[in-house]
């Protein structure tokens, strides 16, 4: 919860059915640009090669990838695929326990924190329609996306 009221001397309470049902979401930002790919459910190597896929399509020349250092980043198909690239996508991984140098971490902590505080969704679908509507709002900005690099005071 963010943010919230109730009249004095009561104890605000957010009333809501809800369900362990979760959505990921994969992204990548580039210094004008944020894609993102929303899941249902944890990601698995096969949505990584997919976003990967993607992102060849979208973007021209050669990729950097800088990735934390979780396990489905480091399987054994995704490694296979990007070998398979020719030199096309490199990655870089962060050192452990570093998420403050990876610029992506900023796009998730202002969306959560300004884009979505507060919502309770009723269904997956409605979880899955807001975070897309909030996402695009969020790169429509391009300012927010510049400044996500600059935080994670990376040299490119």
């Amino acid at each position: 919860m963010f943010r919230t009221w109730a009249p004095v001397g009561q104890t605000p309470v957010l009333t809501h059915v809800g369900s362990w049902k979760k959505i990921s979401v994969i992204g990548a930002i580039t210094q004008k640009n944020l894609y993102f790919q929303i899941l249902k459910g944890a990601a698995k190597q096969e949505d990584i090669i997919y976003f990967l896929k993607f992102l060849l399509r979208n973007i021209p020349g050669k990729l950097i990838i800088i990735w934390d250092r979780i396990n489905i980043h480091r399987s054994l198909a995704v490694n296979e695929f990007i070998n398979s690239l020719n030199g096309r996508i490199t990655i870089e991984f962060l050192p452990p326990y570093a998420p403050e140098l990876n610029p992506v971490e900023y796009v998730w902590g202002k969306w959560k924190r300004y884009l979505l505080p507060n919502f309770c969704p009723e269904s997956f679908e409605t979880l899955k329609q807001e975070a897309k509507r909030s996402l695009r709002k969020l790169k429509r900005r391009i300012n927010p996306v510049q400044s996500f690099w600059n935080q994670a005071r990376l040299s490119l």
